[in-house]
């Protein structure tokens, strides 16, 4: 080591005040061991920035390659789309085609009942009533006002006059 005030050479690592001149050599000790440590810091950063850059390029490497994979993946997922798009139509027309064919059997479903209605009798409307109120009297179900319509040739159910005379089947 040498003495940063008089430049003697040779002196002691482990000595605190120079043999020579006496100047205090603590202070060149912490300021060489801080050099050291930044020297050593810097190495640190530069390597773990070098190594962190070759992840990168690693892992943009891969990405590129599997861009091919993610390509295959893209195209798969869009033709399930179109596969779903074309089974989604025909569930809706399906789903159409049995709205009307159920709308027929109940049609048929309410001219069987008529025709195999066992008594009729005719039913007056009184004052503030509605086919919903008359059907739930006489049949328990109020919802069945639409066989009294069909049945009494009304077009509109909620249409119908204090008196008219209803024909009821059971």
């Amino acid at each position: 080591m040498e003495c940063p005030v008089c430049k003697s050479t040779g002196i002691a690592d482990n000595l605190t005040t120079c043999p020579n001149c006496s100047a205090d050599l603590e202070a060149y000790h912490l300021t060489e061991k801080i050099e050291k440590t930044s020297r050593n810091r810097l190495w640190f950063g530069i390597a773990s920035s070098v190594i962190l850059v070759i992840i990168i390029i690693i892992w943009l490497f891969g990405c590129l390659l599997s861009g091919n994979g993610l390509k295959e993946q893209l195209k798969t997922a869009n033709e399930e789309i179109d596969r779903l798009k074309i089974e989604r139509q025909e569930m809706i027309s399906e789903n159409d085609r049995l709205k009307a064919e159920n709308k027929k059997m109940k049609d048929q479903l309410s001219e069987i009942n008529l025709t195999v209605a066992k008594k009729q009798e005719i039913y007056m409307v009184q004052p503030g009533e509605t086919l919903f109120i008359i059907a739930r009297k006489v049949y328990g179900n109020g919802f069945k006002y639409h066989d009294l319509a069909k049945a009494n040739n009304i077009s509109d159910p909620n249409i119908i006059l204090e008196g008219q005379k209803l024909t009821i089947h059971y």
